[in-house]
């Protein structure tokens, strides 16, 4: 096969594409049923092309009770959980696990929901990934 007049045969990156800030955070949980634990993981992952340094944000679901987090966090503000991870270099992931439980039947028929965000030290270049519920 023969190679087309536009292209040299040697295309590939050279440098990088800059500086781009981007971590994202996903969140994936054990069913949230009353009178049992469940698990919450916050995956976190730096798709950018910077060391970064971010916080991170979880609000857990209405009557929950925190059993314990890995890492643990660094403080609460009622149903709020923060952590600070720092300088995670690109293409880096981290993965923080909380386990709560659930007693009683006092949200019964109501949507149980944890939400959670992660905001950088900068600016990020893609917001879309950086929070959900």
């Amino acid at each position: 096969s023969t190679i087309p007049s536009n292209i040299s045969g040697v295309n590939f990156g050279m440098n990088s594409i800059g500086n781009i800030n981007d971590l994202s955070i996903s969140l994936t949980a054990t069913p949230f049923i009353c009178n049992t634990n469940s698990q919450i993981w916050l995956d976190v992952h730096n798709f950018g092309s910077t060391i970064i340094t971010g916080d991170v944000s979880l609000v857990l679901p209405l009557s929950s009770s925190l059993i314990f987090a890995n890492p643990p966090f660094l403080f609460q503000n009622g149903d709020t959980l923060y952590w600070s991870l720092t300088n995670l270099p690109p293409g880096a992931d981290t993965t923080l696990e909380i386990q709560i439980a659930f007693s009683g039947i006092s949200q019964f028929g109501n949507n149980l929901t944890a939400s959670s965000s992660i905001d950088i030290v900068g600016v990020d270049s893609d917001l879309t990934n950086n929070c959900l519920q």
